[in-house]
């Protein structure tokens, strides 16, 4: 199904009975990211999940922004349009934020917010000052056409790759192209230079369930996570698993998502 929004034409696929949970994807990804855990997901709740504008099905007009309001305000038009009350949002990597900042503007909509290695790179720069010489260098070298440094780069920045993980498509690899492509000519920096609002979340931590995987201790994402609890005082909790978890392990991610929405009712 699609939703006309302003300058965007968003692909969403909503399934299931019960309780309403929205999954939101990260970068190089969209709503496929999360079939199979969705698969199990959908016996016990009502699961949303959308392509991210600019992101496979995710059309968009000549001038769409991609800052980290207009990917929020796609969010909550979604929310609003499908009328969800009482929702738990999940957010994946870069998905995080954006189901951070939904908690901000329609906070009476949100149960609760999960949100698994959300890589607020911002939130390490105290410990870590090189972290914005690395945005501006992928930056750089992305604009000087090195295309393939950039994404072994990126790669390398994300942690860990799981053994476990099923092999990909020649179908999925090539939309994995086009979609890091879009990431790192249009999401890249409003991404990798979002600053929470600390006080906000602080407040509202009671509301909020960090994640991070384990077998990625010690990444830059791990590092974010951690640093996000410990400021904001809210819940941390370890999987066993690798950034992309929800792809990599589909069974366990739903498992953890299923315990955590149980601990929070």
């Amino acid at each position: 199904m699609f939703f006309k929004r302003k300058d965007v034409n968003l692909y969403y696929e909503r399934e299931g009975h019960g309780p309403e949970v929205l999954l939101i994807h990260g970068a190089v990804a969209d709503a496929g990211y999360f079939s199979k855990s969705r698969d199990i997901l959908k016996r016990f709740f009502t699961v949303t999940t959308y392509d991210r504008r600019g992101n496979s099905r995710s059309s968009y007009e000549e001038g769409a922004a991609f800052d980290m309001e207009e990917q929020t305000d796609d969010a909550v038009a979604l929310i609003e349009m499908l009328d969800l009350k009482d929702v738990v949002v999940v957010g994946h990597s870069a998905g995080g934020m954006i189901a951070l900042e939904t908690l901000k503007k329609v906070p009476s909509r949100i149960k609760h917010i999960f949100v698994y290695e959300t890589p607020m790179l911002m939130l390490t720069k105290e410990y870590d000052p090189s972290i914005v010489d690395w945005v501006y260098h992928m930056d750089g070298i992305n604009k000087a056409g090195e295309h393939k440094q950039v994404a072994k780069e990126f790669g390398l920045s994300i942690g860990l790759l799981d053994e476990r993980a099923p092999k990909k498509s020649k179908e999925e690899k090539i939309k994995d192209r086009n979609n890091f492509g879009h990431f790192i000519n249009h999401e890249f920096l409003p991404f990798s230079f979002y600053e929470p609002d600390m006080e906000f979340f602080k407040i509202n931590a009671s509301y909020i369930t960090a994640m991070a995987g384990d077998r990625n201790y010690g990444s830059t994402y791990h590092k974010a996570m951690t640093e996000f609890s410990r400021i904001s005082g809210c819940e941390l909790l370890s999987t066993a698993g690798c950034h992309n978890y929800p792809y990599d392990l589909p069974k366990d991610f739903a498992v953890t998502v299923l315990g955590a929405i149980e601990c929070i009712q």
